[in-house]
C-alpha cells in the first residue's frame, strides 16, 4: 500500500477539510466522553469541560464526535481567541457565557450538561419571561417600594431570584433545566440588583434605568398597566453651576427630562423614560428624542464670543470653553445676562438661578395673598404675589412670565420663579373682569398654596364641607325605610350620599360589581320620599331595567315606581310617582319631552354609557334639568380622561370648565408631558366625589357566598319565536298524551323543554345565527367590568352553542380565556393555567364538566348562562371556587329570561324543588311523574 498520493490533494474538496491543528493531544485522549459543567462566579455563568469524576479535562475535539465535537472544537478556540487578548478588565480564566453566546446552541445538542455536583442539566421545552414585581409599603412614610425579580414560566409559575441563574442575555437556570427568554439586554447580570428596596419618589427613576439598559423583562406593580408613550424629545436647559472665587460664572447646556433630576440625566444614559401617571394607573414608557449638544455649543460660543470682543479685552472678559462647560469672567458674565436674559429664558429652562445673585438674578419663592368673595359655584375677586418684598397682581406676573420668564423687580433685579408653581396657579385661577375667579371645587388646593397664617376668611364655608367628608365615618345618620340591614360599608355609602345631597353636590359611586350600588341608592331615595314631591329619573342600559324594579320592589316597597319604555309607554303617568326608570336610548330618542321636566335627581346607572362627551346619548343627558345628579359605575374611567370630563360635566359643571380648559389644564399635561403634579392635583380635585371601594376592601363585611339573579328580557324577535314554540309544543304535548298517555309522551315532553331551553338563552341555536341572545350583552358587560377590576370568573352553562358564541365575545374583546367541554383531555393543565396564570381571566365550561372534581379558587365571580333542572348541580359547581384555599367572597349570577320556562325552573328550585325532583331525573335526561298540570305550569 501506497504511504502517500497526493495526486487528488489540491481539489477544493481535500482543501477545506483539511486539519489545520497539530497532531492529536495525548491528553485525556480515549479516555472517554467529557462533560461539560455549568459553573457560577462574581463574572457570570461559564463553562469547565471536565472527565467523569468532575477534574478539570483537556479533552482534545478529534477525540469526540458529532455534538460534543463542535461544542469541543468551539470552545477550545474560543479559549484561543481570549489568550491572545491582552486586558485588564476581563477574567481570561474561564470561557462566560455572556460573551460566548454562540455556545448555548451547542450545549443544547451535547447532552452533556450538568452542574457543580455532577447532575444533569436540561434544556426546557417552554419559554420564560422575567417580570420584575414591584410592590408597595403604605404603612412607611414615604412610601417604600419592594422590587423582586421573578422568572415568570409558561402557566404563570414563579420563581424568585434564589431559585434561578441568569446566564446570558437570552438564558436562565432554573433547578436542572435551562429556560429560554426574550433578549434581556448585554447588562442582564446587573437585573438582580433591582432585588431591592426604594422610596417611592426614586421609582420613576429605577423604572427608567430599567427600560433604558434592559428589554424582555415585564413589569407588575398592583393595578398599574405598562402602556408606551409618544417619543419624548429631551428638553435643552442653561445650568448656572456656580460663581467662583473671583467672581467667573461657570455654566454649561444640558438635556433634561420630565420628572427627573439634571444630575441623574447626566450621570446616566437615559434612553427610555418611566413615568407614573396616577390619575390612569399607568406607567407611561417613552422613548427619548435627543437634539445635538454640538449646535447647541456653537450657537451659545457664538453669543459669548460678540459679548467678550465688545469688552474691549478687558480682564473680566475671559472665556474659556470645552465640552465640560463654558466659564466667564465676572464683566463677561454680567453683560451676558443683562442682555441676554430674556432671549435665553425663551430659548432654555434656566437651572440654578440661585447662584447668580451677584448679577441681580435671583431665584424667588412668592407668596399667595387673596380678597375673594363667595359666589354660588365660585368664589372672584384679587389674588397678588409677594416677590422679595414687592407685591403684583396674580394676573401682571402671569404676564411678564409669559413674555420673559421672569419678573422684573423695583432695583432691576431678575427674579427667576419656579415654572410649575406658576403652571398650577394658571390652572387654579383664571381672569374675570377685573380680577381672579377660582372654582368652589379648586379651594383646597388653593388652600395648600396660601401661607398658613393668612387664610382667606371667605374659604371657611368651602372648607367645613370639604373637612366634612372626612367627619363622615364618625357620624350618625336616621336608617332609612327599606327591607334589610345595610352591610358597614353600604351604610359609609349612605352617609356620602346623603352628604353630597346635603351640600348640593354631585358624585360617582363606582363600587366593585356586586357590592350594592342599587341598594345604597334605594336607601338614599327611601330617605327623600314620599317627603319630596318632585320625581326622580334613573336612566340604564335596557337589561336593568327588570332588575331595578325587583330590587325597589323587594327593599322599598313604599317607593314608588314607573317605566318609561316600550309602545305603552307614558311620561306624564310616570312623573306622577317618586321615580321614572328609562333607558338610554328611551331618553335620547325622547329627549324633548324629557328635556321639559324638572327633576330632583337624574340618576345614571353604567355611567360609563355617557364617556364620549361628543355622542348624543351624552348630549341628552346634559340637557335634563335636577337639583342632584349621581351616577353609578363599577368602571368610571375606562380609557382616558376625556371619560372623566365628560363624566364631571354631568356631576358637577362647574368643576373644570369647558373641555378646552380641561385639555389645556390636565389632559395634554398628563398625557403628553407626564406632568405629575397635574395628575396629582387632578387625582385630589375628584376624590370626595368618587365613592370606590374593591372587594378586597371590604372582605370582613362579605359573607363567603353571595347569589344574585339577572333577569334579562328577550329581544322582539326572540319573544315571537319562543312563544311560537311554545303554544305549538303547549298543544302538540296535550294532544299525544291525549293519544298516546303520558308515559309514552315523555321524551317528546323533554324534547319540547330542552328546545324552549336553548330558544330563551341561546337563540342562535335554533335560528342559524339569525337571532342573538340577549343574555351576551349582560354577560359581556359585567365580564367586562369584573376583569377591569381585577377578577377572574368561571361561566357556566348547559349548550355547546353558548360555548361558543360567548368564546368568540370573549376573542373579540381581547379577554384571555380557556374552554372545557366534555370534549376536553388536558383538563388538569387548563385548570392549573387557570388558577396560576394572572393573565387568564375567564373559564368557560359546561355545567356538567366543571361541577365534578375541580379545584377553581382563583375565581372568585361565577356565572350561571342558564339554569339547570335541579339546583343541586349549580350548587356543586359554584362550589369549585369555594374550596378550602379560598380567601375571597364568591359573587354568583345566574342569568334568567324573563316570562320564559327558565323563570318557572327559578320558580320550582326555590318553591317546588321537591315536586321538581320528582318530575325530571337529577342529570335532567328521563322524564319521572309527570301530570297534566305539570305541563299547564311549565308551558301554559
Amino acid at each position: 500500500m501506497a504511504i502517500s498520493d497526493d495526486s487528488h490533494m489540491g481539489s477544493p474538496l481535500f482543501s477545506a477539510l483539511r486539519r489545520m491543528d497539530g497532531p492529536l493531544s495525548s491528553t485525556n485522549a480515549g479516555g472517554g466522553a467529557p462533560a461539560i459543567q455549568l459553573l457560577f462566579d462574581e463574572s457570570g455563568a461559564y463553562l469547565e469541560i471536565v472527565d467523569k469524576k468532575g477534574r478539570p479535562s483537556e479533552m482534545d475535539h478529534r477525540a469526540c464526535r458529532g455534538a460534543m465535537r463542535d461544542l469541543l472544537k468551539a470552545v477550545n478556540a474560543a479559549r484561543e481567541r481570549q489568550e491572545a487578548f491582552v486586558g485588564w478588565d476581563e477574567n481570561l480564566e474561564h470561557i462566560y457565557l455572556h460573551t460566548h453566546g454562540h455556545l448555548m446552541w451547542l450545549l443544547r445538542n451535547c447532552n452533556a450538561l450538568v452542574d457543580a455536583d455532577m447532575r444533569a442539566i436540561t434544556f426546557a421545552p417552554d419559554h420564560a419571561e422575567l417580570m420584575l414585581d414591584l410592590v408597595a409599603d403604605t404603612r412607611r412614610a414615604p412610601v417604600w417600594i419592594t422590587g423582586q425579580l421573578t422568572l415568570v414560566r409558561e402557566g404563570e409559575e414563579r420563581a424568585d431570584l434564589d431559585g434561578f441563574k441568569i446566564i446570558n442575555e437570552t438564558h436562565v437556570l432554573l433547578g436542572s433545566q435551562i429556560y429560554e427568554t426574550s433578549p434581556m439586554g448585554e447588562n442582564c447580570r446587573l437585573l438582580p440588583l433591582f432585588n431591592d428596596q426604594l422610596p417611592e419618589p426614586m421609582l420613576e427613576r429605577s423604572l427608567s434605568l430599567l427600560f433604558s439598559h434592559f428589554t424582555g423583562v415585564s413589569v407588575r406593580y398592583g393595578d398599574y398597566r405598562v402602556v408606551a408613550g409618544e417619543d419624548t424629545p429631551a428638553s435643552v436647559a442653561l445650568m448656572f453651576e456656580q460663581v467662583d472665587e473671583s467672581g467667573a460664572l461657570h455654566l454649561d447646556v444640558v438635556h433634561t427630562l420630565p420628572r427627573l433630576p439634571v444630575d441623574f440625566v447626566r450621570e446616566y444614559d437615559i434612553t427610555r423614560v418611566a413615568a407614573i401617571n396616577e390619575a390612569e394607573s399607568t406607567i407611561v414608557v417613552r422613548t427619548v428624542v435627543y437634539s445635538s449638544m454640538t449646535e447647541e455649543r456653537k450657537r451659545l460660543t457664538r453669543r459669548l464670543t460678540a459679548h467678550q470682543k465688545a469688552l474691549d479685552d478687558k480682564s473680566g472678559a475671559l472665556l474659556y470653553a470645552d465640552e465640560s462647560g463654558f466659564v466667564l469672567g465676572k464683566d463677561l458674565a454680567e453683560r451676558f445676562l443683562t442682555h441676554e436674559l430674556a432671549d435665553l429664558a425663551q430659548r432654555y429652562a434656566l437651572l440654578g438661578a440661585e447662584t447668580l445673585s451677584t448679577y441681580k438674578v435671583r431665584s424667588a419663592v412668592p407668596k399667595l395673598t387673596l380678597k375673594m368673595g363667595y359666589g354660588i359655584d365660585f368664589l372672584e375677586g384679587d389674588a397678588d404675589l409677594e416677590i422679595e418684598g414687592e407685591r403684583f397682581s396674580l394676573l401682571e406676573v402671569l404676564a411678564q412670565h409669559r413674555k420673559n420668564r421672569y419678573v422684573t423687580l423695583s432695583d432691576g433685579t431678575h427674579a427667576v420663579l419656579n415654572s410649575d408653581y406658576l403652571s398650577k396657579l394658571k390652572r387654579l385661577f383664571h381672569k374675570h373682569e377685573q380680577g381672579v375667579k377660582v372654582s368652589f371645587f379648586d379651594l383646597p388646593l388653593i388652600e395648600d398654596l396660601i401661607d398658613e397664617n393668612a387664610t382667606e376668611a371667605s374659604f371657611a364655608k368651602a372648607r367645613a364641607v370639604f373637612q366634612g367628608f372626612n367627619d363622615l365615618p364618625r357620624k350618625r345618620i336616621k336608617m332609612p325605610p327599606i327591607t334589610g340591614t345595610l352591610r358597614p360599608y353600604q351604610l359609609d355609602g349612605l352617609k356620602w350620599l346623603l352628604y353630597l345631597h346635603e351640600h348640593n353636590l354631585g358624585g360617582c359611586l363606582a363600587d366593585d360589581m356586586g357590592l350594592g350600588k342599587t341598594i345604597q341608592t334605594i336607601a338614599l331615595l327611601a330617605r327623600l320620599y314620599p317627603n319630596q314631591k318632585t320625581p326622580s329619573l334613573l336612566v340604564m342600559p335596557r337589561s336593568l331595567l327588570f332588575n331595578w324594579q325587583r330590587e325597589i320592589t323587594a327593599f322599598c316597597p313604599a317607593l314608588q315606581h314607573q317605566v318609561y319604555h316600550g309602545a305603552a309607554r307614558d311620561l306624564e303617568s310616570a312623573m306622577q310617582r317618586h321615580l321614572v326608570l328609562t333607558t338610554y336610548g328611551m331618553l335620547r330618542n325622547n329627549i324633548e319631552a324629557f328635556m321639559k321636566r324638572q327633576f330632583l335627581y337624574v340618576i345614571l346607572d353604567e355611567s360609563q354609557a355617557i364617556k364620549n362627551s361628543d355622542a348624543q346619548t351624552t348630549k341628552a343627558v346634559l340637557m335634563l334639568k335636577a337639583k342632584h345628579r349621581l351616577a353609578l359605575s363599577g368602571t368610571p374611567i375606562e380609557n382616558n380622561l376625556g371619560e372623566l370630563y365628560s363624566l364631571f360635566r354631568f356631576l358637577n359643571p362647574a368643576m373644570f370648565g369647558s373641555a378646552t380648559e380641561f385639555n389645556r389644564d390636565y389632559a395634554v399635561p398628563i398625557h403628553q408631558h407626564d406632568d405629575r403634579d397635574a395628575a396629582r392635583e387632578l387625582r385630589r380635585k375628584i376624590y370626595p366625589f368618587i365613592l370606590r371601594r374593591l372587594k378586597r376592601d371590604v372582605l370582613k363585611d362579605l359573607p363567603d357566598k353571595i347569589d344574585q339573579i339577572l333577569y334579562v328580557d328577550m329581544s322582539d324577535t326572540q319573544r315571537t319565536m319562543y312563544d311560537a314554540r311554545r303554544r305549538f309544543y303547549y298543544q302538540t304535548i296535550k294532544q299525544r298524551i291525549a293519544d298516546e298517555g303520558m308515559q309514552k309522551s315523555r321524551f317528546f315532553i323533554l324534547e319540547a323543554l330542552m328546545e324552549l331551553r336553548q330558544i330563551a338563552s341561546i337563540p342562535e341555536a335554533k335560528s342559524e345565527g339569525s337571532i342573538i341572545s340577549p343574555k351576551r350583552e349582560v354577560l359581556m358587560d359585567r365580564l367586562k367590568d369584573a376583569v377591569s377590576n381585577g377578577h377572574k370568573a368561571l361561566v357556566f352553562t348547559n349548550f355547546l352553542a353558548t360555548i361558543e358564541a360567548v368564546a368568540s365575545d370573549l376573542a373579540e374583546s381581547g379577554i384571555e380565556h380557556l374552554v372545557m367541554t366534555g370534549a376536553t383531555s388536558n383538563r388538569e393543565a387548563l385548570v392549573k393555567q387557570f388558577q396560576i396564570r394572572h393573565a387568564t381571566k375567564v373559564f368557560l365550561m359546561t355545567l356538567k364538566t366543571g361541577g365534578v372534581g375541580l379545584n377553581l379558587t382563583a375565581a372568585d365571580m361565577v356565572f350561571i348562562f342558564d339554569p339547570w333542572w335541579n339546583s343541586a348541580a349549580e350548587v356543586q359547581a359554584i362550589d369549585r371556587t369555594h374550596r378550602i384555599g379560598q380567601d375571597k367572597s364568591v359573587f354568583t349570577y345566574k342569568l334568567i329570561a324573563r316570562e320564559s320556562i327558565e323563570e318557572k325552573i327559578v320558580e320550582l328550585q326555590t318553591r317546588k324543588q321537591a315536586l321538581f325532583d320528582s318530575v325530571i331525573s337529577s342529570d335532567g335526561v328521563a322524564l319521572k311523574a309527570l301530570t297534566e298540570q305539570d305541563i299547564d305550569d311549565m308551558l301554559g
